[in-house]
């Protein structure tokens, strides 16, 4: 399992998860994956569901590194696994929030990388 977090960014006055409410967060600009129905959406979805959050102003990405770019930019804050983080981002501030998701891994079944299949065994 792993945590969701606010992503912000470094500057931003969200500094620990005690600066995060309903109040403070009526006025974040967020920047969402795309809506997929998947389990990590639905986790997502009870995040802002739990917070009350109202989704007036947001852009909807792909890729968590185009999310982490636009945070950069100071375009929005962002709810992200906590494992982006390892990507060395600087210039934005990581805060863990009570709420799980479920890692997957997914894989060609025809890719014959021998990588893979030390990884899989690890699995």
């Amino acid at each position: 399992y792993e945590n969701l977090c606010f992503v912000v960014p470094e500057n931003h006055h969200f500094k620990t998860l005690s600066d995060i409410s309903e109040d403070t967060l009526k006025d974040q600009k967020f920047l969402l994956t795309t809506g997929d129905y998947n389990s990590y959406n639905v986790l997502v979805q009870e995040v802002i569901d739990t917070y009350h959050i109202k989704l007036d102003s947001y852009i909807r990405c792909e890729f968590g590194s185009t999310i982490i770019s636009l945070i950069k930019n100071g375009l929005g804050i962002s709810i992200l696994p906590h494992s982006y983080h390892l990507h060395q981002n600087t210039g934005i501030r990581f805060i863990p929030i009570p709420f799980v998701t479920d890692l997957y891994i997914q894989w060609r079944k025809d890719d014959p990388n021998p990588i893979l299949k030390n990884i899989l065994k690890l699995v």
